[in-house]
């Protein structure tokens, strides 16, 4: 880390060096320091809204979720054009949904997460993040159909497959919802297999 110091020091415009910084500061919990090296990042490189993105995402692995929002609110205001903003703004949104049941979360994830899936190039992962809002919000109809898109989008989001299995079965489409799970557990790791396992059965033997 010294040395990255030093060579911040002799060119404070080495991108990499903070790059660098930046994560071995926040993998040690120096939150304020790893986001100060990513917000000087962000002043750096202005054309590249990933480095806005990355202080916004790391504001909320602190669990400081206001300054996230009003961070990636400054990304979307500075790139509106830019995809990934409402994703990664809908995934903190999304975040502080699930885990407070907030109806005014949950709002703002959908409205930042439709925006970004109606592109015609979303991604398997923004179409997924819209596809887990929508059966929050008990559009399952809605869901079905965006998570059905996203598991046909490269590179495929896996965990596609495990919110389409949950909106199918939802919906009473159980051999839908048995072949995605299937899907899913084919590309899970070993505990994500034997945790899965009865539930597949179980669909299984609806299915016949």
């Amino acid at each position: 880390m010294g040395s990255l110091a030093r060579a911040l020091e002799l060119n404070p415009a080495l991108g990499v060096a903070r790059e660098e910084l930046a994560a071995l500061d926040l993998a040690q919990g120096k939150t304020r320091e790893g986001i100060e090296q990513l917000e000087a990042l962000a002043a750096l490189e202005p054309s590249r809204p990933e480095r806005l993105i990355n202080v916004g995402l790391a504001y909320a692995r602190v669990g400081r979720t206001d300054a996230a929002v009003a961070t990636l609110g400054r990304a979307a205001e500075r790139y509106p054009q830019a995809d990934v903003v409402y994703e990664a703004l809908g995934r903190v949104w999304l975040a502080s949904a699930e885990a407070h049941a907030d109806a005014f979360a949950l709002s703002k994830a959908i409205q930042a997460l439709e925006a970004a899936a109606a592109r015609p190039n979303a991604s398997s992962d923004t179409l997924t993040l819209y596809g887990r809002a929508l059966i929050l919000s008990g559009r399952v109809q809605t869901a079905e159909r965006v998570l059905q898109q996203a598991t046909t989008v490269w590179p495929i989001e896996p965990t596609a497959f495990f919110h389409l299995a949950d909106a199918a079965e939802r919906r009473g489409h159980v051999a839908a919802a048995h072949d995605a799970l299937a899907s899913y557990i084919a590309l899970a790791d070993d505990e994500a297999k034997e945790q899965l396992g009865d539930r597949l059965a179980a669909l299984s033997a609806r299915k016949q």
